[in-house]
């Protein structure tokens, strides 16, 4: 199987997000959720048969074309992240919608409802199909797990 690097440009071959998938169209529908998407142009795209080969090339046009929506090898450029007072500010527990978590992780919504599908994000029903998660919980989620990384 081989892994794709793509390129998304926007308004004037402006680079917006650089990445690299096994599956391209899914990754596309996953962007097709994000506020950013209508900005959307053009989509380059550049097959590996090696993964790691792929990743090296991701890195290096991320770092030289700095898109504008990359969070990741993007340094100080990327969009700052939403801030959202937590519970320890309010006194109170401070709920936010799938959208809200989804931009604060830096993920897409499917994958916020795939977390909460599978245990690891407490999820609150507000109404029959209103879903809320809690800061705190997403909070908790960014603390680094020195395990992971050694």
């Amino acid at each position: 199987m081989n892994t794709t690097v793509y390129r998304i440009y926007g308004e004037r071959s402006a680079s917006i997000y650089i990445g690299l998938t096994d599956d391209l169209d899914r990754r596309l529908r996953d962007h097709a959720e994000k506020a950013w998407w209508p900005e959307v142009r053009r989509i380059e795209t550049a097959e590996y048969a090696v993964r790691a080969e792929a990743a090296d090339v991701e890195a290096a046009a991320i770092r030289a074309e700095a898109p504008k929506y990359n969070r990741a090898m993007n340094g100080d450029r990327a969009p700052k992240r939403l801030r959202v007072p937590t519970a320890s500010a309010t006194g109170k527990r401070q709920l936010v919608s799938i959208q809200q978590a989804a931009e604060y992780l830096g993920v897409c919504p499917r994958t916020i409802r795939r977390y909460i599908a599978e245990s690891r994000l407490s999820a609150y029903r507000a109404g029959p199909r209103l879903i809320r998660v809690d800061q705190a919980d997403l909070d908790s989620m960014l603390s680094p797990n020195w395990e992971a990384v050694s």
